[in-house]
C-alpha cells in the first residue's frame, strides 16, 4: 500500500495573498524559474478539492493520502488572513466523510487557541480526524509549555502528531521551525 502522508485540498480558505507573494519568490530562487512562470503553472493549486487529489493518486498509484489541516488564524505574520478555523477544516472534514476509502484527515489547531485541548478531542471522536498537525510557524516553538495539553490529549486519543519542520516562505519565520526543538519537547514532557 502506497500512502501520500503530506497532501492539502481547498487551500484557498488558509493561505493568503501575502503567504503566496512570499511562496513564490521562494519557488523561484529555488527553481531559478521566474515568479511569473510559477504563477502560471501553479494558479490552479489552491482550489484544488478532493476529486482532484483523487484523480492525481489514482494517475500516481497512491492508495491513501493524510490531509493535513493547518491554523493560521492566530498568525500575526498573516495579516491578511481573514478566515475562521471552522470554515479551513470544512474540505478536510467533507472530504474524509466521502471518501473515508481513500483519505485520512489530520486536524491543525495553533495550540494557543485557549480551548485547543477540546478542539482536539471533538475533531477526532466527531469529526473523524485520524491525527493532530502542529504548524509552529505561525509563531510558537513546539517546546513551548503551551503546546503541552494538546501532547497529552494526542496521547490519550492514541492519535499521532506531525510537527512542522524546516524551511518556511514570508511571512513566516523559520526560526519556530527547527527540529531541534521536537527534542527538546520531547525531553520536558518526560521530565
Amino acid at each position: 500500500m502506497i500512502i501520500d502522508f503530506h497532501a492539502h485540498i481547498r487551500m484557498d480558505t488558509v493561505l493568503t495573498p501575502k503567504y503566496w507573494k512570499g511562496w513564490l519568490s521562494l519557488a523561484s530562487v529555488a527553481s531559478g524559474a521566474s515568479e511569473e512562470r510559477i504563477r502560471e503553472r501553479i494558479k490552479d493549486i489552491p482550489y484544488l478539492g478532493a476529486e482532484d487529489l483523487i484523480r492525481d493518486m489514482d494517475e500516481a498509484g497512491i492508495d491513501k493520502s493524510v490531509l493535513l489541516g493547518v491554523d493560521f488564524c492566530l498568525c500575526k505574520e498573516l495579516d491578511d488572513y481573514k478566515g475562521t478555523w471552522e470554515e479551513c477544516h470544512e474540505p478536510i472534514r467533507e472530504a474524509i466523510q466521502k471518501h473515508s476509502d481513500r483519505l485520512i484527515g489530520f486536524v491543525g489547531i495553533d495550540p494557543r487557541r485557549e480551548n485547543a485541548a477540546a478542539l482536539l478531542e471533538n475533531a477526532v471522536k466527531d469529526w473523524g480526524m485520524k491525527g493532530l498537525k502542529i504548524h509552529p510557524s505561525a509563531g510558537f516553538y513546539p517546546n513551548d509549555p503551551v503546546c503541552y495539553s494538546l501532547y497529552a490529549k494526542a496521547s490519550e486519543l492514541g492519535i499521532p502528531i506531525v510537527i512542522h519542520t524546516g524551511g518556511e516562505p514570508y511571512p513566516f519565520k523559520v526560526k519556530w521551525c527547527h527540529p531541534v526543538y521536537i527534542v527538546r519537547s520531547t525531553t520536558l514532557m518526560d521530565s
